[in-house]
């Protein structure tokens, strides 16, 4: 109503620290949009968040913005690279594509929930269809997960990361330095031994977990923080 400028919005967990729950992926999905929108935006904007969602830790921030991956009509992608990609970034695979996060693979067909983006127009918080030709990419998209029936036609889509926590390859050595800071850490603090080794068994296995988002500094030498990633002439008003 007051200005012209692109409104986003970054919201919180809303969830206690330290509990095990995690965020809906709707919220996390937001959260990562947001702030590759503030990376990637030239000019002036408003940012409308909350004082516990800007007091988190996120992810380092060049991570997020090297797993950005822009996706174009017409061009040869590798679609068994595309798919190491999309784990990479912490996407589950499923038979049918519904929530945020999940994407499922049918021959020349690779459906994808991505965080939804876009850096002019509003985007569009839908699931995205790639239909490929060889390694050709014929046609992006954006699909109702109910119906299955096609919302728009785009020339490109950035696909971005889904969490936060994202695992590293499993036979790297952050990945083993994962599980022996945990191990330390246990010791250390004497943590419940089932709850302990319950968790473990998650982390050593690559899956997921309800409050994998507070063993965020076990997954990266130096978090960032949302505040790190704005301009340095940004009004605040609380």
């Amino acid at each position: 109503l007051f200005s012209s400028l692109p409104v986003l919005c970054y919201p919180g967990y809303e969830i206690p620290p330290y509990t095990p729950l995690s965020p809906d992926s709707s919220t996390t999905a937001s959260r990562l949009s947001t702030l590759y929108r503030v990376l990637s935006t030239k000019g002036q904007f408003i940012l409308i968040s909350s004082s516990e969602a800007l007091l988190r830790r996120i992810l380092p921030v060049q991570i997020l913005d090297e797993l950005a991956d822009l996706v174009i009509r017409g061009e040869d992608t590798d679609q068994h690279g595309l798919v190491q990609s999309l784990v990479r970034k912490g996407y589950e695979q499923v038979s049918l594509v519904q929530n945020s996060g999940e994407f499922a693979v049918r021959g020349g067909i690779i459906d994808l929930y991505p965080p939804p983006f876009a850096a002019e127009e509003a985007a569009i918080d839908a699931p995205v269809r790639l239909d490929f030709f060889g390694e050709t990419i014929e046609s992006i998209r954006y699909f109702d997960p109910i119906t299955q029936r096609s919302i728009k036609e785009v020339d490109e889509a950035i696909f971005l990361p889904v969490s936060d926590t994202l695992f590293p390859d499993p036979a790297s050595v952050d990945y083993q330095n994962i599980v022996d800071t945990f191990d330390q850490e246990g010791k250390q603090r004497n943590w419940d031994y089932q709850q302990k080794n319950t968790i473990r068994e998650k982390i050593k296995t690559r899956t997921p977990f309800p409050g994998i988002e507070f063993f965020l500094p076990l997954f990266y030498e130096k978090l960032s923080a949302p505040t790190d990633i704005l301009p340095q002439d940004t009004i605040v008003f609380s």
